[in-house]
C-alpha cells in the first residue's frame, strides 16, 4: 500500500490551522472556568471598611487575566490585579494574616467552592468550539 500525498502544502496548512483551533479552544475553555471563580471571590474576599475616594477595595479589583504556559501548563491568575493601582500585594496580608489578624485564605475557598462548576464550564466551552470544526 502507498500513499502519494498530492499537496503537502495545503494539507499542512491544514494541520497548522487545527492546531491554531486546538490552541484558542484551550484558551477560551480556561478563561471560561476562570470566569466562573470572579463572583464566588468576590463574595469570599472581605470588604475593608475605608471609605475614601482614591481607595481602591480588593473586592472591586478581582479580574481575570490573560492565559498563560507556565512549565508547559497552561494557566490563568484570577484575583486581584498587579502592578500600579492594583490590590493584589494586600491580598498577602489577608491570605497569610499578620500579628494583628488571622488568616483569611479566600483564595482557596474560593477553588473549593467553584471545583466542579470551573471544570463543567471548561467542558461545555470546550464541546461548544469542537462542535463549531464537526
Amino acid at each position: 500500500m502507498s500513499l502519494e500525498i498530492v499537496n503537502w502544502d495545503a494539507l499542512l496548512k491544514q494541520v497548522e490551522e487545527m492546531g491554531r483551533n486546538v490552541n484558542r479552544a484551550e484558551n477560551a475553555a480556561i478563561k471560561a472556568g476562570a470566569e466562573i471563580a470572579v463572583p464566588i471571590m468576590k463574595q469570599e474576599v472581605p470588604r475593608s471598611g475605608i471609605s475614601a475616594v482614591d481607595y481602591k477595595h480588593m473586592v472591586d479589583d478581582i479580574q481575570v487575566g490573560r492565559v498563560k504556559n507556565v512549565d508547559g501548563v497552561k494557566v490563568v491568575e484570577v484575583g486581584p490585579t498587579d502592578g500600579k493601582g492594583g490590590t493584589r500585594w494586600r491580598a498577602n496580608f489577608l491570605v497569610n494574616g499578620t500579628k494583628f489578624m488571622p488568616p483569611n485564605d479566600f483564595i482557596l475557598r474560593t477553588a473549593q467552592r467553584t471545583k466542579g462548576q470551573i471544570r463543567a464550564a471548561m467542558l461545555t466551552e470546550l464541546q461548544k468550539k469542537v462542535m463549531r470544526w464537526s
